[in-house]
Order: C-alpha cells, then sequence, then structure tokens
C-alpha cells in the first residue's frame, strides 16, 4: 500500500461527504420557504421568484458523490499496487 496514495483517497472521501451535507442542507426548505408556502395558499398567486435556488445544493451534493467515489477508487488501488517496497 503507498501511504501517500491511500491519505489523499482519504481526503477525498472525507471532503465527498462534507459537500454531501452542506448540499443536503442547502436543499431543505428554510422558514422563509415555508412562510412564502402560506402566503401562495392565502393569496392564491405563485411566489416562486422568492423561494430559495436549491440548484447548488444539488450541485454540490453530485460533486460530493464524484469525490468520495473517486476517493473510493484511488484508496484501493493504492492498496492493489503493493507496498511500494523495493527488494
Amino acid at each position: 500500500m503507498k501511504p501517500e496514495v491511500a491519505i489523499v483517497g482519504v481526503v477525498l472521501i472525507l471532503v465527498g461527504v462534507g459537500l454531501c451535507v452542506f448540499g443536503y442542507q442547502k436543499t431543505q426548505p428554510t422558514a422563509t420557504d415555508s412562510a412564502m408556502g402560506v402566503l401562495e395558499q392565502l393569496s392564491g398567486e405563485s411566489l416562486d421568484d422568492f423561494k430559495t435556488d436549491k440548484t447548488t445544493g444539488y450541485a454540490a451534493m453530485a460533486g460530493g458523490v464524484a469525490l468520495f467515489l473517486i476517493g473510493i477508487g484511488t484508496v484501493l488501488a493504492s492498496r492493489s499496487r503493493g507496498s511500494g517496497v523495493q527488494e
């Protein structure tokens, strides 16, 4: 196992998980979204211009999943390359 490559893989996994958590939090409804829902029901008008955009959250989650998978692949590849010790 090459420790440098394994460390890079672990860092990618951690950053990927962090991005997924960040993205998930960005996709959850806020208090403003809840208030807009009530106002839409009362007025009958669409207030889509004032709702929170969730594109950033979905992009962060997609990037997090990609980094997580790359990190897993890097860790597994570092294990299969041998110990790196030459005899």
